[in-house]
């Protein structure tokens, strides 16, 4: 990797950790299905009646995404449904931005619970960057990008196939 002001670098692995877990002992105390997070329909309902869970405590899809773009999506179509217009929850191609100054990195991870596909990695011949694409079935499902890579984001998402969303599910 090539970083300003600084000598080229070889590195074998690049880590982003990141330590959210949803505490969902009230949950299933009050007798909500959970696993990972309380676990909901497509609208967002939870197994008691005219409850809604979202956020970093929810878990819809099969997926319990902890960060900001997910809840807004979330928020969104459970407002519109407890308004009196019934609307699943969608998630399209969401990127994740680590905002290092020596390093950035942009992440569109895949979600697709079962999957199956590889990673493909693009060598980058300068060394200041990374790409590295996730395929099932010739179709983009995930990327990663790192240093200077970052710059294509927009490009990248274009690729990505519409919203993430299953068939109307019924409360858990």
């Amino acid at each position: 990797m090539h970083f300003s002001e600084q000598p080229t670098k070889q590195y074998d692995l690049v880590l982003s950790a990141i330590g959210i877990a949803p505490n969902t002992d009230l949950a299933k105390q009050s007798g909500l299905n959970t696993k990972r997070g309380i676990i909901t329909d497509t609208y967002g309902r939870c197994r008691a009646k005219d409850v809604f869970a979202l956020g970093d405590c929810a878990e819809i899809y099969g997926l319990n995404l902890t960060y900001v773009a997910p809840i807004k999506q979330q928020a969104q179509a459970i407002a519109k449904t407890l308004t009196g217009t019934k609307t699943p929850i969608h998630y399209p191609a969401m990127p994740v931005v680590v905002k290092m100054p020596t390093f950035p990195l942009t992440l569109v991870p895949v979600r697709e619970p079962k999957i199956t596909g590889q990673w493909e990695i693009q060598d980058n011949a300068d060394d200041s960057g990374m790409i590295a694409a996730f395929y099932d079935e010739k179709k983009l499902k995930g990327f990663a990008l790192a240093g200077t890579a970052t710059r294509q984001r927009n490009d990248w998402l274009a690729k990505m196939p519409g919203s993430i969303v299953s068939e109307d599910q019924s409360a858990p």
